[in-house]
């Protein structure tokens, strides 16, 4: 796993997310797309 800062990229529209993690701290306002794949914790590596 990489963690790349979306600001800090040229063009950060490229990149899409491929998973939600912490989901079991996310805020009731937070928008998880239901598509992805989700994680209370941060996933074993």
């Amino acid at each position: 796993m990489v963690t790349i800062r979306a600001g800090s990229l040229d063009d950060p529209s490229v990149f899409r997310p491929s998973q939600d993690i912490y989901t079991a701290s996310a805020q009731p306002w937070d928008y998880m797309n239901p598509d992805l794949p989700k994680s209370a914790k941060l996933p074993n590596q």
